[in-house]
């Protein structure tokens, strides 16, 4: 009853701060930091959450469901996901976040596979093989208007929407070998990103300010798991070995990845800082496969601007201020707030201190809940 009465009492003190001070709201908890992961530790392969030192897992899908590939929507109020229902081949499915009500979204029978939610939370990405090969399609997150983005006879397959909302990364087997390409999110401007001849390359992953990209390196002599540039420069090995890694995931920080790794005869989920000052740590250390981890993700003090050419940066919001420094045609930048300039014009405020103004790069749907600052 004791317990009962004190919860009453902070409800009500609650709402009292709203009532006397409506600018002020109660303390929010921090959403806990998690990861989404795949195990068959019951037997058939679920979705299962933990804290991101491995702690308290907990199952979150549907007994009857096998599921893999799950990914939170970017509210993290969704979970995407490939069920496989009774009779059925591997469909896109969506459920809430604490594993209530799974909804199947595609009905064709077939192979559907690794959603990716757009930035805005509007669209799912995903592979599909109902052309008779595998393609990347894009879909209403209710599962309306599914359309071809790739409309290519080679295996197009991992979608990976860009932070900024601009791009999707994706894996293509088009010139004989799997190497890893971009393209616009209407399928258009496709470029490959990396020139292998010889090994596989797979699985993008986009850190979250959108400045790299983290992937898997196949060869016959081992590979692992890397990180490049978003324009496929400066290669960095991340976790190299002789065994099986696959499927990175970054922190919503940008500080870490978790993985799978078959390097304790096992597979198993395991996390690396990416400044080298930790050794990869085994999360899951279950006996049974524990695969596909999604972290989950953080409400960002930014935004992603992509610019929409060579463009000049200045001291201030207007033309009038000199120019301070300039980015490349596709180069991205944090935008951290806004404001309209004298010319009418909104223009953001780069993380450097930098202006960039809204006709010269293409800003992400959350830009629009950019704080006004000053000059």
């Amino acid at each position: 009853m004791a317990i009962f009465r004190l919860c009453v009492a902070l409800a009500l003190l609650g709402g009292l701060i709203q009532a006397f001070w409506p600018g002020v709201t109660a303390a929010q908890e921090t959403p806990p930091n998690e990861i989404l992961f795949i195990s068959e530790r019951d037997g058939e392969p679920a979705i299962f959450i933990m804290n991101a030192d491995g702690s308290g897992v907990r199952r979150l899908s549907p007994f009857g469901l096998p599921a893999h590939a799950p990914v939170w929507s970017p509210d993290r109020q969704k979970i995407a996901f490939v069920g496989i229902a009774r009779g059925n081949g591997p469909e896109i499915y969506v459920m809430n976040a604490d594993g209530t009500i799974p909804v199947r979204l595609t009905e064709n029978n077939i192979e559907e596979d690794a959603p990716a939610w757009s930035p805005d939370g509007r669209y799912i990405a995903f592979t599909t093989t109902r052309d008779g090969n595998k393609e990347i399609y894009i879909m209403g997150a209710n599962g309306s208007d599914p359309r071809n983005l790739t409309n290519h006879p080679g295996q197009d397959d991992n979608p990976a929407w860009s932070p900024a909302g601009t791009a999707i990364a994706f894996t293509s087997d088009r010139t004989g070998t799997q190497n890893l390409y971009l393209m616009d999110v209407d399928g258009g401007n496709v470029r490959r990103l990396t020139q292998n001849e010889d090994d596989i390359e797979t699985e993008p992953a986009w850190s979250p300010d959108g400045s790299r990209l983290a992937f898997v390196l196949l060869r016959r002599d081992g590979g692992g798991i890397y990180t490049m540039s978003a324009d496929g420069s400066d290669r960095q090995p991340v976790a190299r070995t002789n065994s099986f890694d696959a499927t990175p995931a970054w922190s919503g920080d940008g500080a870490q990845l978790a993985f799978v790794s078959y390097r304790d005869a096992d597979y198993e989920i395991y996390s690396v800082s990416l400044d080298g000052s930790t050794a990869p740590a085994n999360l899951t250390a279950s006996p049974g496969l524990d695969a596909a981890p999604h972290w989950s993700p953080v409400e960002r003090a930014f935004c992603i601007v992509t610019a929409r050419g060579g463009i000049n940066l200045r001291g201030g919001p207007g033309t009038d201020n000199p120019v301070v420094g300039g980015m490349a045609l596709g180069q991205t930048a944090q935008a951290t707030g806004q404001t309209t300039g004298a010319d009418g014009f909104t223009w953001y405020r780069l993380l450097d201190g930098a202006w960039a103004r809204e006709d010269v790069v293409t800003a992400a749907p959350d830009c629009a809940s950019l704080p006004e600052v000053a000059d």
